[in-house]
């Protein structure tokens, strides 16, 4: 059986190809290259942006901030040593391809939001703007139109912007959730592996200090201890049910054999 896609008919009747076709010959090219910004999310503008060629990836900038490398709202920067007189480099949280539309959002005007830029060499876009209808032209005072798309045609906008946005948010739906399954997984996981460690911590304690069998782990801590002014020393406070240990070690799961132990 020969399968054929994107060359049909049917494809071509669909409301994405509408859109796509609609964007093409009303939107406004711009050609960026790698790494440029396309678009900010606040931007009094209000953009509609379809990837023809290329990708663009979106990454959560500081508006107040002078470069957007600082901090964003997913926490610090995550360091980059081959930047030598910047902060580091902002994780990519959106990615979209060709046929994707990214718009802005207002109401994020004030907060830490999202930056996109191109992630390839001559990224095509196609631009659409969309302004207020003061005057009531359409009906509804202060509704938003697009001048460069015909009234005839709105329809077809409207449908393609539907299918194309559901499209997308089912995408990323499948996409959180499988992320949010493989850290449920790597959770467990850790979990299981600190439990290990700590069985296995308690285990040396009772083999190489002769503690009872029926001693159990409370607490381990990590801590510097500074003697008579020397350097400060590393060391692992172990706190068990009946002794207090303080072990060289001070990563792993045994203890120094010239490890301190007291009762408590």
């Amino acid at each position: 059986v020969e399968l054929s896609f994107g060359g049909g008919s049917e494809y071509n009747e669909t409301p994405q190809h509408k859109l796509k076709q609609l964007f093409e010959s009303c939107g406004q090219s711009v050609v960026v290259r790698k790494g440029q910004t396309v678009l900010r999310e606040g931007n009094a503008r209000r953009l509609l942006l379809m990837v023809v060629k290329g990708s663009v990836e979106g990454v959560v900038y500081d508006q107040e901030a002078e470069r957007d490398t600082y901090y964003h709202a997913l926490g610090s920067v995550i360091p980059d040593p081959s930047q030598k007189h910047r902060a580091g480099r902002t994780p990519t949280v959106l990615m979209f391809g060709e046929g994707s539309v990214i718009g802005t959002s207002p109401f994020l005007s004030r907060s830490p939001s999202i930056l996109y830029r191109a992630r390839e060499d001559d990224t095509e876009l196609r631009v659409l703007e969309a302004k207020r209808d003061p005057s009531g032209y359409s009906g509804v005072p202060g509704a938003l139109l697009v001048p460069q798309v015909a009234a005839a045609e709105l329809e077809t906008l409207y449908e393609g912007l539907a299918h194309t946005l559901v499209t997308q948010l089912a995408s990323v739906t499948s996409e959180a959730n499988r992320l949010f399954h493989l850290k449920a997984l790597n959770d467990s996981q850790s979990v299981l592996a600190d439990h290990d460690q700590r069985q296995s911590l308690v285990r040396s304690c009772i083999r190489l200090l002769n503690l009872p069998e029926s001693e159990r782990l409370f607490l381990q801590v990590k801590m510097a201890v500074t003697r008579d002014g020397f350097k400060p020393e590393r060391l692992r406070m172990v706190v068990l049910h009946n002794y207090l240990v303080f072990d060289q070690h001070f990563f792993g799961p045994s203890i120094h054999k010239n490890a301190l132990f007291f009762g408590v």
